[in-house]
């Protein structure tokens, strides 16, 4: 197993974790732990080895929890705090990620060629 397994593994167990609801305070202890993990799986070292269908689910079950009804305002906010940590923790690693994928078609475009200046510019036609 390498470490290429081992995080979309991680990633994949979180997106799927279910449980049957038993206590709501011990409920949401997990639901936080979750969201916990689910910024931990992207801050990691190996977190630029994630799939984007991995980051994808990570961002899913952050944004199920964060629209819970039955959770608590607490949960509610937490899961908003983490998607929004989350979109930093990605865009802040877009380096590293292209780093470990130079071959990726995420590069920039090149800048645009600068504007014609007026005295390249055609003159009107004299009537």
């Amino acid at each position: 197993l390498c470490a290429f397994d081992g995080a979309n593994l991680i990633a994949d167990a979180v997106c799927r974790c279910r449980f049957e609801e038993t206590d709501r305070d011990l409920d949401e202890v997990v639901l936080m732990n979750l969201l916990d993990l689910t910024q931990s799986c992207l801050r990691s070292d190996v977190g630029v080895l994630l799939t984007d269908d991995a980051v994808w689910g990570l961002f899913e079950a952050a944004f199920r929890i964060s629209g819970q009804a039955r959770g608590s305002a607490l949960l509610r906010t937490t899961a908003f705090n983490t998607l929004a940590n989350m979109v930093l923790i990605v865009f802040g690693r877009t380096e590293d990620f292209l780093a470990m994928h130079p071959a990726s078609q995420l590069r920039p475009p090149p800048p645009p060629p600068p504007p014609l200046s007026a005295s390249a510019s055609p003159s009107p036609a004299a009537p």
